[in-house]
């Protein structure tokens, strides 16, 4: 039923709450709710700690308020105040109510006399109410024109519901993925606005509605690309009507939908994070660096954990403030695993920051709140022990960071971010943050890029996702989380640290090695085409690296598999300077899917590699489900060397001069065969006095292989004076 336009009388344009007319103040003012907020915010707890939930509903509408001056400017696609509702059918709106039994209204003018408008005059905005039906289902939906819409945009506006309503309200933010943009058909039905994006009370629980003016954010997601689609705003309440338990009276005003920052997509990093509970009761998922920021799948995890991180075995750990503990937690389900007490938390502090160090392989920690400052410490991820390093100069220290390079630095309550000395504690003044944070927060190093961003969170469910200028201080604000009501206490950023600026890699220098064993390996992802184009959309596939490696002599070179005898289909990729499998395409060299010897074997043959250069050589299935184990060989003018420089003194020539006394690391990896037995080997010579000496040479310091061996006189190796093998064990 398309809608008609009445003015609003005060009967069936009403509120069936009683009292509607005389507006009761909050029983606490602003003025005293913000004098506690700067009273706690050097607490790391929660908001919803600290406030009940009328006055986290005051703080949120003040804080929106607030906060929408500092976004970034974005391009406006539609803008609508409703100064007058009956000038929108010919600015494209629609208006479809479609409620079990047509009500008495529709979409109205706004009732002064039940609240006034967020902004404008008194009538200035948009109504619907418990009339809209005379059954007991509302579905009535209000659609915005036709608008070019991607992933990433973001629909803003403000709603309420009268002062304490005892009949509970819903509203469904919802778009249409396919622009057929096919009208609802019944009480029941959304037509082709399937895609949900915000939901206002979905479970209709009394004061689950906003009773002040509260402004929410929606981010559009579902979208294949840029599609000529439109906006529905659902007003959907059952056991409705003027006899039902639920419906009673919104208004929307002051609608906004501009141009996001993008929707994400393939080669960006992903960030785990979890909502500590001011919108919900604890979702935890993630959501992509660049947005859209829903945290998805919503995993509910009610525990208080404050400050999360990865370590450089990919695995997820936590603080948990409700038994002060270190945790791990599981990125798929959000489970928690107890590792052991955070023995020597500083007495009366809060844990609050958790960065994983990826120069030296350490976990670090910080907290605060017993007085002695922000404290710093080392943790040991076996037991949860804590070993203190010292206090940081600032008070407050909310989070803990570290790049890929050891570079550590943490924001500060007081609003300023700070670099951190990791030997002494010792931390300096970077500088301002402009963004005002309160309560908990978390933020992460994106190892793949050496970006820093922050979860910030403003108060009263009203947050920031930003980058953060590590040389300035100052914050770019990206987006708002979960429809910019989450307060968000961990923000972990997967991948690896790696090796040149920031490479996700993930190396054992093993030729012949095996995949992981199934397509849930931490280590997958979408493979690139034969000729570097991406991507094939054959995964998640397994996939396993082997590099950097050199090459000792400038020239042609083959690479070829064997994928386990022909057993399972793969294919082999050459990236140079740097590999990162959220970046297919990138410092791609080459790659090959059958070679010579068909499915189950790979050739790269004769490709120009150069000295100086380090060079990653990925084994990988053809899609997913295809791995298993395998053999690479790589043939040229010189030799290949992986993790460290190419032997020079495998040859007797080159034999590295010792003295008595003198010890030595070395490697035979990288090492030829010169005779005698089937394995590489490296040459040491030692001149003597002149007079007969007693010399011992030993390996019993210990080989992670079984040794051998052998001296002889001169280069020549007919002579052999002595030979040992398995004198200490397996070694020499």
């Amino acid at each position: 039923m398309e809608a008609q336009f009445i003015q609003p009388n005060t009967s069936i344009y009403s509120s069936r709450s009683l009292g509607v007319e005389n507006r009761q103040e909050p029983t606490v003012s602003l003025e005293q709710l913000l004098l506690r907020i700067n009273s706690n915010e050097n607490q790391a707890g929660l908001d919803l700690q600290q406030f009940t939930a009328a006055e986290r509903q005051v703080l949120s509408a003040y804080f929106r308020g607030q906060n929408g001056g500092n976004r970034a400017p974005q391009a406006t696609l539609l803008t609508e105040g409703f100064d007058d509702i009956t000038t929108l059918p010919g600015a494209g709106y629609s208006f479809v109510n479609v409620s079990d039994a047509v009500g008495l209204t529709d979409w109205f003018q706004g009732n002064e006399t039940v609240f006034p408008a967020q902004s404008g005059g008194p009538t200035s905005y948009i109504g619907a109410n418990f009339n809209n039906t005379g059954g007991t289902i509302i579905n009535n939906f209000m659609i915005t024109p036709i608008l070019n819409l991607e992933n990433g945009d973001e629909i803003t506006f403000w709603t309420r519901s009268p002062d304490a309503s005892t009949f509970p309200d819903r509203l469904e933010v919802r778009i249409d993925p396919t622009g057929a943009n096919t009208d609802p058909s019944g009480p029941a039905s959304v037509g082709s606005y399937t895609e949900l994006l915000l939901e206002i009370n979905p479970t209709l629980v009394v004061g689950g509605y906003p009773d002040v003016w509260t402004e929410f954010t929606a981010t559009v997601t579902g979208l294949a690309g840029a599609v000529d689609t439109r906006v529905a705003f659902r007003y959907w309440v059952t056991d409705a009507g003027p006899f039902g338990n639920n419906s009673d009276y919104i208004g929307i005003d002051t609608l906004t939908i501009e141009e996001g920052a993008g929707g994400g997509g393939g080669g960006v990093s992903i960030v785990y994070a979890k909502d500590g509970g001011f919108c919900t009761s604890g979702d935890f998922g993630s959501f992509p660096v660049d947005g859209p920021y829903t945290i998805a799948p919503g995993n509910n995890v009610p525990s208080a954990v404050f400050a999360g991180d990865f370590d450089g075995s990919g695995t997820l750990f936590g603080l948990n403030n409700d038994n002060v503990s270190l945790v791990s937690i599981d990125t798929a389900t959000g489970a928690e695993t107890v590792i052991g007490p955070l023995t020597n938390l500083a007495t009366g502090d809060t844990p609050t920051g958790l960065a994983w160090n990826e120069a030296n392989g350490t976990m670090y920690a910080s907290s605060f709140g017993g007085g002695s400052g922000t404290n710093i410490y080392t943790v040991d991820l076996t037991t949860g022990t804590l070993t203190l390093i010292g206090a940081a100069s600032n008070p407050s220290g909310i989070w803990l960071a570290i790049d890929n390079s050891g570079n550590a630095f943490m924001a500060d309550l007081d609003d300023n971010l700070y670099s951190v000395d990791l030997t002494t504690a010792t931390s300096s003044l970077v500088g301002a943050l402009g963004i005002a944070i309160n309560f908990a927060q978390d933020a992460d190093f994106d190892p793949a890029t050496g970006i820093l961003y922050m979860g910030a969170y403003v108060g009263g469910g009203v947050n920031q996702f930003c980058s953060v200028d590590t040389t300035t201080g100052a914050v770019t604000q990206l987006g708002t989380v979960n429809a910019d009501c989450a307060e968000l206490t961990i923000v972990a950023i997967e991948g690896d640290g790696g090796t040149g600026g920031g490479c996700s890699i993930v190396s054992d220098c093993n030729l012949s090695d095996v995949t992981p064993d199934d397509a849930t390996s931490p280590d997958v992802w979408d493979r690139p085409f034969a000729d570097g184009t991406c991507c094939s959309g054959l995964g998640p596939v397994s996939y396993d690296v082997y590099g950097p490696f050199t090459v000792d002599v400038t020239g042609l070179y083959t690479i070829d598999s064997d994928q386990d005898g022909g057993n399972w289909d793969g294919y082999i990729f050459l990236y140079e300077t740097c590999f990162d499998p959220l970046d297919q395409t990138t410092n791609f060299v080459a790659g090959d899917d059958d070679g010579p010897g068909g499915i189950g074997t790979s050739q790269i043959l004769d490709i120009n590699l150069t000295v100086g250069t380090e060079y990653y050589l990925i084994t990988t299935g053809f899609a997913a489900g295809d791995f298993g184990a395998f053999t690479n060989t790589i043939t040229g003018v010189g030799t290949a060397s992986c993790g460290g420089p190419v032997v020079t003194y495998d040859d007797c020539s080159g034999a590295i001069a010792l003295a008595c006394g003198d010890s030595v690391t070395g490697e035979t990896l990288t090492a030829t065969d010169s005779g005698g037995n089937a394995a590489p080997d490296v040459f040491y010579k030692f001149t003597g006095t002149g007079t007969p000496q007693l010399v011992t040479i030993s390996l019993c310091a210990a080989t992670d292989y079984d040794s051998l061996l052998r001296v002889f006189d001169d280069c020549d190796l007919l002579n052999e004076l002595a030979v040992n093998d398995d004198f200490c064990g397996l070694q020499s």
